[in-house]
């Protein structure tokens, strides 16, 4: 007799259905719409002379630069929702664990003593980090008049048109506007000092669009950031070799 071998038992279906992953976005959604390419080029237009200054001084295109502070901060309409002063001075004053225990307390495996240790140090270091965006903001602040208390900015303490970390204002700001200090709430000084940022960071006109691209994450470090500034400033006209 030959012999037969049992006939593999069929594999059960699935609980839950399989779907194909969702591709990730290239751009944010919504951003290079014809609405938004509107609103860049009247943005243009009623601050040209900002746009013509950093344009000439540091060589990037003025399709570029507001295409950042679109994508940035709506072109000044969205500032940010928290007090950049508090931000910042929260975190320089907080040290150690317990002064956030109940965030800690949520952590896994946060009472183990090398999730302590680590916690300790990380706290330390953002505290430091804080102390020095701390000190740059109220230096630039004692020069440019603005509102301590008042001033807005990110959930990181990033503040201006452009967003800059205060620590970023001594290296890159730029006066836009030749009155002898950098406001980074005035759009002469926010458009030139993103320029001057991207210049310093190796914008070239002849280099390549991934080149382009790759000088663009130096400002946020991700793709779908600089594939979105470069497709809206396309949007507008602008040609990335």
């Amino acid at each position: 007799t030959k012999a037969f071998a049992p006939k593999p038992k069929p594999t059960p279906p699935s609980s839950k259905p399989t779907t194909p992953a969702r591709p990730k976005p290239l751009v944010y959604p919504g951003v290079i719409t014809a609405g938004n390419v509107e609103k860049c080029r009247a943005f243009l237009e009623a601050n040209k002379p900002a746009f013509d200054y950093a344009e000439r001084t540091f060589g990037v295109p003025r399709q570029i630069s507001v295409s950042l502070l679109f994508v940035e901060t709506r072109l000044g309409t969205f500032l940010g929702k928290e007090k950049a002063f508090y931000t910042l001075a929260s975190m320089a004053s907080s040290r150690r664990p317990e002064a956030i225990s109940t965030y800690v307390a949520q952590l896994p495996g946060s009472t183990a003593a090398d999730r302590q240790n680590w916690i300790q140090q990380r706290m330390e270091q953002r505290s430091d980090w804080a102390y020095k965006e701390l000190v740059a903001l109220l230096k630039n602040i004692r020069s440019s008049g603005e509102d301590a208390l008042a001033m807005p900015g990110s959930i990181y303490g990033a503040i201006g048109l452009c967003q800059f970390m205060p620590t970023n204002i001594s290296h890159y700001g730029a006066d836009g506007n030749g009155d002898g200090v950098v406001n980074l709430f005035t759009v002469p000084d926010a458009v030139a000092s993103l320029a001057n940022y991207l210049a310093q960071h190796g914008w070239n006109k002849a280099a390549t669009r991934a080149q382009k691209q790759k000088v663009i994450k130096t400002y946020n470090r991700i793709d779908i950031y600089a594939n979105t500034i470069l497709g809206l400033a396309e949007a507008q006209g602008y040609v990335a070799e």
